[in-house]
């Protein structure tokens, strides 16, 4: 789980999202979308494909969304990130998902147990990927400032 803070044109939302290695892309709920960051989803052009969670398809417009983590209360890292954002209701996954396409392109990360002091929890740890590449598809609009 990273504490991270979204930016769309002047609006910025303040969350909690999970980083899953499962997933091929990132998810942003709708409500977060409309309500939280005032995205125009009705405008945008609903994608081609097979797309779904756990086997279930879904119909999902993509938006380009500056992200940034933040920890004790400091702006860490920040970039521009493709997001699905599922336009049924009830096909809203349970919280915000990043996924592998592109985050992983950025960081290298790690899945370390034991390294808490309860020996059954594990730990959890991103590092810059210094030597990356981008990957084919990632569009990186120009920059607004996260503050």
């Amino acid at each position: 789980m990273l504490n991270v803070v979204f930016q769309y044109n002047e609006k910025r939302f303040y969350s909690i999202a999970m980083i899953d290695s499962g997933a091929d892309y990132s998810l942003l709920r709708l409500d977060v979308a409309k309500e939280g960051l005032g995205i125009p989803i009705e405008e945008l052009e609903v994608m081609d494909g097979p797309l779904g969670i756990s086997g279930k398809q879904l119909k999902v417009v993509e938006v380009q969304i500056e992200m940034g983590i933040v920890r004790n209360g400091i702006l860490v890292w920040k970039d521009w990130l493709p997001f699905r954002v599922p336009i049924d209701p009830e096909s809203q996954p349970a919280q915000i998902l990043i996924g592998r396409d592109p985050f992983f392109y950025f960081f290298r990360i790690d899945f370390r147990m034991g390294f808490t002091k309860d020996e059954e929890l594990g730990k959890f740890i991103l590092y810059p990927e210094e030597k990356r590449r981008q990957p084919n598809r990632y569009i990186k609009p120009p920059s607004v400032d996260i503050k």
